[in-house]
């Protein structure tokens, strides 16, 4: 099984996402959606170039998208570091 771990940023960006999903979509959508996080989490591990090219907001940063959020990490030789998962409407300069 490949690996991930969490920045405390990307577990707040979670927790708030999950927050947000119960307010606005109910209990059982907004567990479906950090599970299928998680499953990206997970398929990022194993492709760790998956996702484009972000060093022009730090090096070896690298960034892919799912549904309405985009998931920020960085590939190291056994996992990957997941720095944020902020909602593709936020300017993501205010958030790094």
């Amino acid at each position: 099984m490949a690996d991930y771990n969490l920045s405390e940023a990307a577990m707040i960006d979670l927790a708030n996402i999950y927050e947000n999903g119960i307010s606005n979509f109910g209990l059982e959508q907004a567990r479906r959606y950090l599970t299928d996080l998680e499953d990206q989490f997970q398929m990022l591990s194993k492709h760790r170039k998956m996702g484009r090219d972000s060093s022009e907001i730090a090096p070896f940063l690298r960034r892919f998208s799912y549904e309405a959020h985009t998931i920020f990490y960085m590939p190291t030789d056994s996992e990957i570091f997941i720095v944020r998962v902020l909602n593709q409407s936020m300017d993501y300069d205010d958030h790094f």
